[in-house]
């Protein structure tokens, strides 16, 4: 028989046959469903793995990984402070002067203990990113303009000045954003702002705080007018601090609030100041250790 006659035959079965045959309808149980969830419920999902511990991984240890960062905030800790600054940076300028004073002076910390959290390595390799991104899109006039005042030795790094405006750059978690804008920023922004109008004739007259979230989501920019006296009350420390430093002799506590004090690495060893909820200090605090030159690592 040949190929063709194969064929037709074939055709002829299909159309005599293929009518008459029954469709086969699915048979689904109830219970299916169930039962492939009941297969696959040992499959680990996201938030099954928000909720082991932290050692999940053969092949990246957590723990490890965070004692590099934690080494790398010490480094950089040592290689700041070893590092000769002739100048008063501007964010020393609304910290406390006696906590400056034992920074500069290598007053012994527990490095360790200083640096617990060492996430905040990755935050702040996060906010330079930021920064960054934001300096190259929006194209400021200038970008991490050097600011120094000669006359009162201070030395600082504004992220933009555009016009007659200042602007400052800074990560936040969500969470703060109702807390917005901090002091410090407001601070950080007029000292800023001050010494370019008096040493360099600019013709600043805003100070803009351009807040990011940290989950990069959203940002909030805030405008501040210029307060010039502001800036004059912060700028004018810096020579308290270089005289004392000059001196070896401790500086009165300048500035302090109780949040600082709260936080600070040298009090109760260096220093017993207790601030007052006004925030104003009335007397000399005593020192009860002697400086030491050396890290507690």
């Amino acid at each position: 028989m040949s190929l063709a006659n194969e064929y037709e035959q074939l055709l002829k079965y299909l159309e005599t046959e293929q009518p008459n045959k029954k469709k086969i309808k699915p048979v689904i149980k109830k219970e299916s469903s169930e039962k492939i969830i009941e297969e696959f419920k040992d499959i680990p999902t996201t938030q099954h793995y928000s909720k082991v511990k932290k050692e999940t991984s053969k092949f990246f240890s957590i723990n490890y990984f965070e004692d590099l960062m934690r080494k790398k905030l010490i480094e950089e800790h040592i290689s700041y402070q070893n590092y000769n600054r002739p100048y008063i940076s501007v964010s020393e300028l609304y910290n406390c002067m006696r906590n400056n004073y034992f920074y500069r002076k290598k007053y012994q910390v527990d490095l360790n203990k200083e640096y617990r959290f060492a996430y905040l390595y990755l935050i702040n390799k996060v906010g330079n990113t930021v920064h960054k991104v934001i300096q190259e899109l929006y194209q400021f006039k200038e970008v991490e303009k050097v600011v120094l005042s000669e006359k009162y030795k201070i030395k600082g790094k504004v992220d933009g000045v555009d016009l007659n405006t200042v602007y400052e750059i800074k990560t936040i978690d969500v969470d703060d954003i109702k807390k917005t804008p901090v002091k410090e920023h407001i601070f950080q922004g007029m000292i800023y702002a001050y010494i370019l109008n008096t040493e360099y004739k600019y013709k600043i007259k805003n100070v803009t705080l351009i807040y990011v979230t940290r989950n990069l989501k959203r940002i909030y920019p805030i405008d501040i007018k210029l307060d010039m006296k502001l800036g004059e009350k912060f700028v004018v420390r810096a020579p308290l601090l270089k005289d004392a430093l000059s001196k070896n002799k401790v500086i009165d506590p300048i500035g302090a609030t109780q949040e600082m004090c709260k936080w600070c690495s040298f009090k109760d060893k260096y220093c017993n100041v207790k601030i007052p909820k006004n925030n104003k200090i009335k007397q000399k605090e005593k020192i009860v250790h002697k400086p030491k030159s050396q890290f507690l690592l």
